[in-house]
């Protein structure tokens, strides 16, 4: 019995040394990003391997691997499997070329904003959204 339970474990012994030197394969290696992964855990330092369209592996692979792409994201945010049902990219370009008028109080404050953003911008259009008439002391909708 001694012998077989020697012998049992001096198998599982080769067979875990001969899968730990096999070389992973993956198609893309998204290398030291900080890695979110909606826990609410802090971020971390990781790396994220993915083969055909699944994530195989987010952490530090201690064996040899070889990917066909990479992409080093050192510095920036990593969200593995995060799919955003809908997204308002296209407005949020837009937005970024109008002229925030939160928080004016007066119709003269909206004209030197629109005036500082003709200044700093080349173009024959200029659009300013988000001023509320009521916060200022003459409440009357601007009309010209």
């Amino acid at each position: 019995m001694k012998q077989f339970i020697l012998v049992y474990i001096l198998c599982m012994v080769e067979c875990v040394s001969t899968q730990a030197q096999e070389k992973s394969s993956f198609d893309i290696w998204v290398k030291g990003g900080m890695v979110l992964d909606g826990s609410s855990a802090p971020a971390t330092r990781a790396d994220v391997f993915i083969k055909g369209n699944h994530i195989s592996f987010i952490g530090h692979l201690k064996r040899p691997f070889s990917a066909k792409d990479t992409l080093h994201a050192s510095g920036k945010i990593v969200s593995p499997g995060f799919i955003d049902s809908h997204c308002h990219f296209y407005n949020l370009g837009l937005d970024q070329q109008v002229v925030d008028l939160r928080g004016t109080t007066s119709f003269e404050e909206i004209i030197e904003r629109l005036i500082a953003s003709d200044l700093n911008n080349q173009s024959d259009v200029i659009l300013g959204r988000g001023w509320d008439q009521n916060d200022w002391d003459n409440k009357q909708f601007p009309v010209n």
